[in-house]
């Protein structure tokens, strides 16, 4: 009886000491980096990370139309909460406030390696990433000022007269033998000195005639 005791008692002692090992091996799994994406599809801002009890873990600053990611270790299967806001955004930009909640759910393999699983929700709404909408009031339009034309400082050319046209009206027999004996100055007429040239030619013709007989 002493002696199956003392080899009980043996068993018992060394299954206390493996027990602790063998516990020890089967949890320790191959640590594992997690990436949660960030993206801003037009202007970007200042983006948190928090845990579950909703102690700040990490900050990172995404640019415009960019994206960013949130790197986290994980050392065993679990699930892993996190809650993704905004913190700030540029001047003149108006914040997208929506707050993304990521649940990770890690699983554990033979091979002790961890494999993620990622259950994104804005809201209530699931979602395929984290993605925010930051926007920017669209600035009214100058009107450009009219370019005034400068004044020249040529004269306008003198157009000159345009030659009359109309055809003259037709004179008068009276008005013809009046231009006729008409002195062209138009001052005095002529006839009554050709009467006198016509009689005095007529004077002398009649003399030499007398003058022959």
């Amino acid at each position: 009886m002493q002696k199956i005791s003392k080899l009980m008692l043996a068993m018992l002692l060394l299954v206390s000491m493996l027990v602790p090992v063998l516990a020890e091996n089967k949890h320790v799994y191959t640590p594992t980096n997690i990436d949660i994406a960030v993206e801003c599809d037009e202007y970007g801002g200042t983006v948190e990370l928090y845990d579950e009890s909703g102690t700040k873990l990490q900050e990172i600053n995404v640019s415009d139309k960019s994206s960013g990611k949130f790197t986290v270790s994980i050392e065993e299967p679990d699930t892993y909460l996190y809650t993704i806001r905004q913190a700030s955004v540029a001047n003149g930009v108006t914040k997208d406030t929506s707050v993304y909640a990521v649940s990770v759910y890690v699983y554990g393999d033979a091979s002790l390696k961890l494999t993620p699983h990622f259950v994104v929700k804005n809201g209530t709404e699931k979602t395929e990433k984290v993605l925010f909408h930051n926007t920017k009031p669209e600035e009214p339009k100058k009107e450009e000022p009219k370019k005034e034309e400068p004044k020249s400082t040529t004269p306008p050319n003198p157009q000159p007269p345009k030659p009359d046209s109309t055809p003259p009206e037709p004179q008068t027999v009276q008005e013809r033998i009046q231009t006729i004996f008409t002195r062209p100055t138009g001052d005095k007429p002529l006839w009554p000195y050709l009467v006198v040239c016509a009689a005095g030619v007529a004077i002398a013709a009649a003399v030499i005639i007398k003058k022959k007989k």
